[in-house]
């Protein structure tokens, strides 16, 4: 797989600094000025793997494959609707504290954490695969 990590203009150079950490890890960065261009730039490419963000929301308004992480976030109500999500959270019983009074106060983020890079891998492989449970 070809891994580009996309933001907003100001994160270029932190995420040139990580992808030369990992150079097997990341083919390169994409940073855009706008959000326009930054979708325009994700219709590009295969799948969109990220966090609850408007770009989520976005790959999947547009019909990408978008694999959505959740922690902190309510899924009913920050889903990304599109016809090829997945979903994945570890289901912690701290998590979704997006609505509580302790929001913000996390140290941890294991609701994060926890999702290992081989989950992502196996879930992106299950949708190479025709996986239906990506057509929500």
């Amino acid at each position: 797989y070809n891994v580009y990590l996309i933001g907003a203009r100001e994160d270029a150079e932190e995420y040139e600094a990580r992808c030369l950490l990992e150079p097997e890890l990341c083919s390169g960065i994409i940073c855009e000025d706008s959000f326009y261009d930054s979708v325009n730039q994700l219709s590009k490419h295969d799948v969109f793997i990220g966090q609850d963000c408007g770009l989520a929301q976005a790959a999947a308004a547009i019909g990408m494959p978008t694999l959505a992480l959740f922690g902190p976030t309510r899924i009913s109500k920050n889903k990304p609707l599109g016809i090829r999500v997945k979903i994945v959270n570890k289901g912690l019983p701290c998590s979704p504290c997006q609505l509580l009074p302790d929001f913000g106060k996390c140290q941890d983020f294991q609701c994060m954490g926890q999702i290992k890079p081989e989950e992502i891998v196996e879930a992106v492989n299950s949708y190479a695969k025709g996986d239906t449970k990506w057509q929500d």
